[in-house]
């Protein structure tokens, strides 16, 4: 374990290398290694080590909710998946993220319609309540249309909706 614990964040190591002790750190689940595996999901990293390092974090016996969803805005969409999949899968995740989404509004607005869904459906009951409580029921097509009527005559920015696009969208967009 103490190998693994050295190569998971070691760039220089071989992918095939840094995806192993990533899986391994996850069924090890030393002091420590929770912190390990959260580093491996930095936005540099290749996404099969996040995956890698996600699926250590699912077999960990504590709770790195907070933790991941600190990662969740600069995650890629696939990541985000992953990120929620693993949320999800317990009542304590699903409830971190509620919280998080009522304190945050940019984080609330990331939460697809699919995922406020399985939310309002969890099996637990306190996560159900918590999800009708927090997550806004759906508009209509027309209101909500009509609500963003007036944009069209706001001008936009065009520096800042690069910068938009770069954090939010570049990563399954191109220009």
């Amino acid at each position: 374990a103490a190998d693994a614990r050295t190569a998971v964040n070691d760039a220089s190591a071989p992918a095939a290398c840094r995806i192993a002790a990533a899986e391994l750190l996850g069924a090890v689940d030393g002091p420590g290694d929770g912190e390990l595996l959260i580093a491996a999901l930095a936005n540099d990293a290749d996404e099969s080590l996040q995956q890698a390092a996600l699926r250590g974090l699912a077999r960990a016996r504590r709770d790195v909710s907070a933790r991941l969803l600190d990662r969740w805005l600069d995650a890629s969409p696939a990541l985000r998946d992953s990120l929620f999949d693993l949320l999800v899968r317990n009542a304590n995740g699903a409830l971190a993220l509620l919280e998080r989404a009522s304190v945050d509004r940019g984080f609330a607005a990331s939460l697809s319609a699919a995922r406020q869904q399985v939310l309002r459906v969890h099996d637990d009951e306190s996560v159900r309540r918590r999800a009708a409580e927090v997550l806004a029921s759906p508009s209509p097509r027309a209101e909500v249309v009509a609500r963003y009527r007036e944009v069209e005559s706001v001008h936009g920015d065009a520096g800042r909706g690069r910068d938009v696009f770069a954090r939010a969208c570049a990563t399954c967009h191109l220009l």
